[in-house]
């Protein structure tokens, strides 16, 4: 799904004239300092290793995003896009994403057992979306493009709902809203143990090879099998071929 697209000027940022207030009523001296403190955030993360990227809630609409070069100037350039209050992370230098999205009752449980299965993803960085759904942040040592499993209907909740596990990457472009809003005014992103791009260098983060993707994605299938979860479409399960995509769904 591609994000919505806004006019040429908000795309690169519409700056605010000096006489202007924020949306929420903050006075531009205000919102300058805000933006500068999201301007620290991001510098922090491209220091650990990481892509960071401006966003509007969880969507970017940065002109060339997917082959952008971001460096510290790049990003110091951005505290005058001052709608761009959240910041995603793009799939880069090795990053990879286990993209539970999963809104289910026992999913503590299902979490617990995949680092019981696989330990190594104890040191992953967990975001939550929202409900109960994570996404965790490792790394790959084989880019790839998605991997993913079948669409459950979960038995407790709305039975056209769907829930699902997906892995990305960094085959194809593509960014995880990370930090700020991922609803403005609604939902924030959280990170579990105090542990996130910000303080946690991408190097940290356990390295898995494609195989284990593959192994993640068929345990957690398992699992949800084995605990009342029913299958409602295997469509688009396995692994996909290259095309850009967008995480606009968790």
């Amino acid at each position: 799904m591609r994000p919505p697209q806004l006019s040429d000027n908000e795309e690169v940022g519409a700056v605010a004239d000096d006489h202007d207030t924020h949306e929420s009523g903050a006075s531009v001296p205000a919102q300058q300092s805000q933006m500068e403190q999201i301007t620290q955030t991001r510098l922090a993360v491209l220091e650990n290793g990481y892509v960071p990227l401006p966003n509007v809630d969880k969507r970017c609409y940065l002109k060339g995003w997917p082959k952008i070069k971001v460096t510290k100037g790049v990003i110091a350039g951005w505290r005058r896009m001052r709608r761009y209050e959240a910041t995603g992370i793009r799939l880069d230098n090795g990053l990879a994403v286990i993209d539970l999205d999963l809104d289910i009752k026992d999913f503590e449980a299902l979490a617990r057992a995949l680092v019981g299965k696989f330990p190594q993803l104890e040191a992953a960085l967990r975001r939550t979306g929202k409900g109960k759904k994570q996404a965790w942040f490792v790394r790959t040592s084989e880019p790839f493009n998605r991997i993913a499993g079948p669409l459950f209907i979960n038995p407790e909740g709305d039975p056209e709902a769907g829930h699902m596990v997906e892995t990305f990457g960094g085959g194809t472009p593509r960014y995880f809203g990370s930090l700020g809003w991922h609803t403005k005014d609604e939902l924030k992103y959280s990170w579990l143990g105090n542990r996130s791009p910000v303080n946690t260098p991408l190097a940290e983060l356990p390295e898995l090879a494609k195989q284990e993707f593959f192994a993640i994605t068929d345990f957690t299938t398992r699992w949800m099998k084995e605990h009342g979860h029913v299958v409602k479409s295997v469509e688009g399960a396995g692994e996909t071929s290259p095309r850009r995509v967008y995480d606009l769904t968790d």
